[in-house]
């Protein structure tokens, strides 16, 4: 299993201090988050022939409100 460490843009130190602490684990990558911004525009308001009722996405996790990261697991 190989895990992806993915740190949002900007936070240099957050991913110095997770690589030193994570580098002896082989099965480790860290990446930076590539995104500038929300892609997706709202949809004001649902109409009929809007099938989707709900917002799909969850909320982020702590680890990427307060951490700045997310670990996940890679699949190759």
């Amino acid at each position: 299993m190989r895990n992806l460490w993915i740190v949002k843009r900007g936070c240099e130190e957050r991913m110095t201090v997770l690589k030193k602490a994570f580098a002896a684990e082989a099965e480790s990558d860290f990446l930076w988050d590539r995104r500038v911004g929300e892609r997706r525009a709202r949809i004001p308001v649902h109409t009929d022939d809007e099938r989707r009722r709900r917002d799909r996405r969850g909320h982020p996790p702590n680890s990427w409100t307060v951490l700045d990261f997310l670990i996940v697991e890679a699949t190759e």
